[in-house]
């Protein structure tokens, strides 16, 4: 595994980031938690989202001051207003692990107040890779250490990657209508990847509104999975 460039911070936090970049697996190989809270085990996920105050009983032998991972948070966003309250009455401090803010945003969860600062966690980077990989090949396959582990399934982990993707992230969240419409879409929009975005053109070659492409991009945005890079402006 290639080690990340990243410090564990010395209070509760937030971390967003894309499936697949290693969140859980970084937090993991540091420790210093003395509770996980896995929500993708479906025993704990059904057993929390049915009454989230049952944390509380989870972390009922821990003291103040001790550190509780919490994985896949926004599978639950009700279970923030428990946690709030453990770090507030208990002492207790959090990390919060997650492939994106949208849905807790969408839902108008406690974000905790500024209680917990936010960090985000993106594919490998060059410095970490270090220089003994062809950067056309790293352009091709991108950085994401999923993929590293067997290069030479590359392009096999990738499109089960986009299939996981279009399962977990859009249609469980309802994020679109037609899924298979937004497929065609991220077709092109990798296609367009360090290039000037027409958002009438992209909305031409996929048949929608422009309205609704810029909201399919936002959601790559809020995903994770992509972002904009303004344009050089002198002077700015």
């Amino acid at each position: 595994m290639i080690p990340r460039g990243y410090q564990i911070p010395s209070k509760s936090f937030f971390l967003f980031g894309p499936r697949g970049v290693g969140k859980s697996t970084w937090i993991k190989e540091r420790g210093g938690y003395a509770l996980k809270v896995d929500l993708l085990k479906h025993a704990t996920f059904l057993e929390l989202s049915r009454d989230p105050s049952l944390l509380e009983a989870q972390t009922r032998h821990l003291k103040k001051g001790d550190v509780v991972f919490i994985d896949e948070i926004q599978k639950i966003p009700q279970l923030l207003d428990e946690v709030h309250r453990l770090m507030e009455d208990r002492g207790l401090e959090f990390i919060l692990t997650g492939s994106s803010a949208r849905k807790l945003k969408r839902v108008g969860a406690n974000l905790l107040a500024g209680r917990a600062h936010t960090y985000k966690m993106f594919p490998l980077t060059l410095r970490e890779l270090g220089v003994t990989y062809p950067i056309e090949e790293l352009l091709r396959i991108g950085t994401l250490p999923i993929v590293f582990k067997d290069s030479a399934a590359a392009e096999e982990t990738l499109v089960s990657y986009v299939d996981t993707y279009l399962k977990e992230e859009i249609r469980e969240e309802a994020l679109v209508r037609k899924v298979a419409d937004f497929q065609r879409f991220l077709a092109n929009a990798g296609s367009l990847n360090a290039s000037v975005i027409n958002f009438q053109s992209v909305a031409r070659d996929s048949g929608k509104s422009v309205p609704t492409i810029q909201s399919w991009f936002q959601i790559l945005e809020e995903t994770l999975l992509g972002s904009f890079l303004p344009s050089y402006r002198p002077g700015f």
